[in-house]
């Protein structure tokens, strides 16, 4: 009797017990100014401008006084940069 208490325990125990696994995976879209038909990559160099484009978290990177900088939007000076008229290399 004492073997089927414990088998019955085991078997319980086995049968409840659940691993669960999860994976994301952050597959950002593009912004709007971007080649429609670009590969999906993380950066857009934008020459003209000297300024990258981080499509995971949506922020521009430039070199500003000896130190880069990541912000949301773009220093003053190239605020009026024609995003869909200029050359963009991803």
């Amino acid at each position: 009797m004492k073997a089927i208490r414990l088998f019955l325990v085991f078997f319980i125990l086995t049968q409840t017990a659940h691993a669960q696994v999860s994976v994301q995976v952050n597959m950002a879209n593009p912004p709007a100014w971007a080649p429609a038909h670009g590969a999906r990559v993380q950066y857009y160099y934008l020459p003209e401008i000297d300024a990258y484009f981080d499509v995971h978290r949506e922020r521009f990177i430039y070199y500003d006084k000896a130190r880069w900088i990541r912000a949301k939007k773009l220093r003053k000076k190239i605020n009026a940069y024609d995003f869909r008229k200029g050359k963009i290399v991803y």
